[in-house]
């Protein structure tokens, strides 16, 4: 369970027959697991802990709220009536393209993979949660493709409200940390141990790198640049993340 909160719904990949955006509006609460294929009771009791207080809130604005594990997060959502998926667009920068396999007037039913999955239940009305405002987007920096395709190497994570041991420790938690962003688009990846390959673009609109895993994007809006230092910023979240040209 390397993973906590809406990643976790990356892992969904499902048949939809959802109607509308009115069909998904509202809160959403876990019921029980769907299809367990034959799982080992110890790992199906171990699913149903972790999904326990899983609940998803859809406003008609189109923001939403997810909590599970005790976090909570917020983010966009939008439903696409021709392809079935449910888009949820994180305010931290995480993009999750999911597929319905079915919802009611009483039950959402979505599948974590092809062995299993999961039912909502829609609450009442006075445990609905309130997704937070769409936060402001900061005026995009200038930058080109030319001036991102390079091998960054992370340098110093800073946080609002973190004392300088605090970002000291974050910091070193992503010691090694590099974006290897090539010019034909391709990219490798490594944060902290964890390596992967990916592709990568430049959203000039928003002055925004994607970066794009399995399926998966990750927006993180460039700050500042220059020819041997890169701050980037994780989605509309004050997180700063500083890289240089040199390890």
């Amino acid at each position: 369970m390397k993973k906590l909160l809406l990643p976790v719904l990356l892992l969904l990949c499902l048949n939809a027959s959802a109607q509308s955006d009115a069909a998904i509006a509202g809160t959403w609460k876990f019921f029980r697991l769907i299809d367990s294929s034959g799982a080992a009771p110890a790992d199906l009791e171990m699913a149903r802990k972790m999904f326990a207080d899983m609940a998803m809130t859809f406003s008609a604005d189109g923001r939403y709220r997810a909590s599970m594990m005790g976090r909570s997060e917020d983010g966009n959502w939008a439903y696409v009536g021709a392809t079935k998926t449910l888009t949820m667009a994180s305010d931290r920068g995480q993009t999750n393209n999911v597929r319905l396999l079915s919802v009611s007037d009483t039950a959402l039913l979505l599948m974590m993979d092809r062995k299993g999955g999961y039912e909502l239940r829609r609450a009442n009305t006075t445990t609905q949660m309130t997704p937070g405002p769409k936060p402001a987007a900061a005026a995009p920096v200038a930058v080109s493709k030319e001036q991102l395709a390079r091998k960054w190497y992370f340098r110093r994570r800073e946080q609002p409200g973190r004392t300088e041991e605090q970002l000291r420790i974050v910091s070193e938690l992503f010691a090694g940390t590099y974006f290897d962003l090539r010019p034909d688009g391709t990219c490798r990846l490594q944060l902290g141990k964890m390596e992967s390959a990916g592709t990568w673009k430049l959203d000039t609109g928003k002055g925004a790198l994607v970066l794009v895993q399995e399926g998966e994007e990750q927006v993180w809006v460039v700050r500042a640049i220059s020819a041997d230092r890169l701050e980037l910023q994780k989605g509309y979240k004050d997180d700063k993340w500083i890289f240089t040209r040199k390890p």
